[in-house]
């Protein structure tokens, strides 16, 4: 999968959400809070993974099988990429801005 094919699959999925939701295009942003709330649904889901695989959780929750560690992040992203193809957010330029960002700094 190359990016590409990743902003086929949010632009996609996006169609899809609002359609669900019978939104359109013009009224859209009343998912905004919702999608923002699952943002916040899924990194909860990934920091128990982050924990699972480092031990520290309660023991029932380690008995547990789980595997879903790599999953969680990608819920993470794909939900965080919703939300931006949702408020108009060019990603991937805010990718490039910030990374280009990242890589002047001196550490």
């Amino acid at each position: 999968m190359n990016m590409q094919d990743f902003l086929t699959f949010i632009n996609t999925e996006h169609k899809r959400l609002l359609a669900y939701y019978q939104v359109d295009e013009g009224g859209k942003q009343v998912l905004d809070f919702p999608m923002v709330a699952k943002i916040t649904e899924e990194l909860g889901e990934l920091s128990q993974e982050v924990l699972r695989s480092h031990g520290y959780q309660r023991k029932e929750k380690l008995a547990k099988e789980s595997g879903a560690l790599a999953d969680e992040f990608a819920d993470v992203l794909i939900t965080t990429c919703l939300l931006a193809k949702n408020m108009d957010i060019d990603i991937v330029s805010a990718l490039e801005r910030k990374m280009d960002k990242i890589a002047e700094r001196v550490y």
